[in-house]
């Protein structure tokens, strides 16, 4: 099973598949970092990926807000989102978050 998506810095475009979540408990990292991806994070991309620990999306052209699924990563302890496009109101689930040591969400 998939633990490690590793694709920062390829010039990937497009949209971020609502399909991600499907990998399950098996995945604990996932990095999207430095590449053209447009849109919103799927609603749906942290429902299943309680196990993920490292999750980065920095240097995107993302919008919208951060899913609320956002609260199903309980073992989430770094999480980069700087240099995107997301607006709206940031998750208050993230206070809740007990194992997280790194968030980044500046401009």
């Amino acid at each position: 099973k998939l633990q490690q998506l590793l694709l920062p810095q390829n010039s990937i475009a497009g949209t971020i598949p609502d399909t991600l979540h499907n990998y399950g408990g098996s995945m604990k990292s996932m990095i999207l970092s430095g590449n053209s991806l447009t849109g919103t994070l799927p609603p749906s991309i942290f429902q299943d990926l309680t196990n993920l620990t490292y999750f980065g999306c920095s240097t995107n052209l993302l919008s919208g807000s951060i899913p609320q699924s956002v609260n199903k990563l309980e073992l989430l302890k770094r999480f980069y989102a700087a240099g995107t496009g997301f607006n709206g109101t940031i998750p208050m689930d993230f206070t809740k978050m007990k194992s997280l040591e790194y968030l980044e969400l500046s401009g």
